[in-house]
């Protein structure tokens, strides 16, 4: 019999500003053990050796989700220097040490335009995944988070359109109505 190694999941919400996995996962959230929070008390390992103090337990900060494998590090209080706190090496240090610890983490942003925060985090991404809104999202401002990424020199690995309404007809329809088994 074959072993199967179960998939571990992390979601971290980096939108410091208006993040709200907490919401959408149905989290009690503690405004003193967010992202903002885990960055700040993060030690780097070479501050640890030289000043002989600990490193923050970073499992005081995951949130189990009601779903199985789903683990979520909510946003935390806004900080006065999101784009510093985002682009510091405490934060290159401590997603490099999350990702020995999951198997997939998803990094949800803010929006692209109008904030640096997204840009900074691809940095230490392995994928960009832009999620836009069908009926919703103009052309314009698709074309203009291409730019943004590629002068960031970050590639566009795939795109997700949400909000986007079912229609029961045609051939798939079929499948929605009588069900099917494969």
């Amino acid at each position: 019999m074959t072993k199967v190694n179960k998939i571990i999941r992390l979601i971290i919400d980096c939108d410091l500003r208006k993040g709200r996995q907490d919401r959408i996962f149905d989290i009690v959230k503690d405004n003193s053990k967010g992202f903002t929070n885990l960055i700040l008390n993060f030690k780097n390992p070479l501050e640890v050796v030289e000043t002989h103090s600990e490193q923050v337990d970073i499992r005081e900060y995951i949130c189990h989700t009601k779903y199985k494998n789903i683990d979520l590090i909510p946003n935390g209080p806004v900080p006065p220097n999101p784009i510093e706190l985002l682009s510091s090496s405490k934060n290159k240090n401590l997603i490099s040490l999350l990702k020995e610890k999951y198997d997939i983490i998803i990094l949800d942003c803010p929006p692209v335009i109008g904030l640096s925060d997204t840009l900074i985090l691809t940095k230490f991404s392995d994928a960009n995944v832009i999620v836009v809104s069908d009926h919703r999202t103009r052309f314009e401002n698709l074309s203009d988070v291409k730019k943004a990424f590629e002068k960031a020199g970050a590639p566009i690995t795939g795109v997700v359109v949400n909000k986007t309404k079912s229609r029961h007809n045609g051939y798939y329809g079929y499948y929605g109505y009588y069900g099917y088994y494969g």
